[in-house]
């Protein structure tokens, strides 16, 4: 989670749920592994998480959306807190057959 967020949150003085909306496999690669490290540092604060994917529902109440698609949270101010990196893989069986254009993509995960 965001560590400014985080400090938002860890700071009140009065136990705190924080309701976090996220992608499925950001959430199951990402979050969750690291749901236990951040209970055990902020024992105050407990996480509500659900998962989704498209774009934001903003009738719903969370205290944070999480996606990669910027045309997700179109209309509202995204905050990049990952690098994404990703890789061309192939079957072996497919090498010399077709020569493909590779182009370098770093894009921020908001």
């Amino acid at each position: 989670m965001h560590r400014r967020s985080v400090a938002e949150v860890t700071q009140r003085p009065a136990r705190r749920t924080v309701c976090v909306d996220a992608t499925p496999t950001f959430a199951l690669h990402w979050l969750i592994p690291r749901l236990s490290d951040f209970n055990a540092s902020h024992p105050g604060v407990d996480v509500e998480l659900s998962t989704s994917i498209g774009p934001l529902d903003r009738t719903l109440q969370f205290d944070w959306f999480i996606r990669r698609d910027p045309s997700h949270f179109r209309g509202l101010k995204g905050e990049a807190f990952l690098t994404e990196h990703a890789r061309l893989v192939a079957s072996p069986a497919l090498k010399g057959i077709r020569r493909l254009k590779v182009r370098r993509i770093s894009r921020s995960i908001a």
